[in-house]
């Protein structure tokens, strides 16, 4: 089935924001690899590339945001004579997931090697990765499979 224009941009964007994802996902694994196998980190190199990351994602993000609403107004039978767009959805939002969880191991990491103080460590008491794929089960109806808590 032929996508109306909004839905086409809405995909395009969508295509984007995951190839955004995928390549935060390896620079967090590199940072990940590093930090277990050294126990440091090139702090200026690893934070001029997590800063662009950081900048492509809430682009891209910004754009999704802005043209959604062609998506959202759609039937839930609509929606399923697009089962690319399903999962793309579902591998983006399980991406992220993913992206989550590997971040905060890598927070843990580096706190477990002194190279940060408890102060800066996002994750100390906050939820779960799984708790966040249970909201995104609920709100979704997607199943998100995590590798990691």
């Amino acid at each position: 089935m032929e996508f109306p224009h909004e839905l086409s941009l809405l995909r395009t964007q969508m295509e984007a924001h995951h190839e955004a994802c995928s390549e935060a996902w390896m620079l967090l694994s590199e940072q990940n690899a590093r930090l277990q196998q050294e126990g440091t980190l090139n702090w200026g190199s690893f934070v001029d590339r997590q800063k662009k990351m950081l900048a492509q994602l809430g682009t891209s993000l910004a754009q999704i945001r802005a043209n959604r609403t062609s998506w959202l107004s759609l039937s839930a039978d609509a929606k399923m004579e697009h089962p690319d767009m399903l999962s793309l959805l579902a591998r983006t939002q399980e991406l992220g997931l993913r992206i989550l969880a590997l971040h905060r191991e890598n927070e843990q990491l580096m706190l477990r090697n002194g190279l940060v103080p408890v102060s800066h460590v996002s994750s100390i008491g906050s939820k779960s990765a799984r708790h966040a794929a249970g909201v995104y089960q609920r709100q979704a109806g997607v199943r998100v499979a995590l590798n990691a808590d």
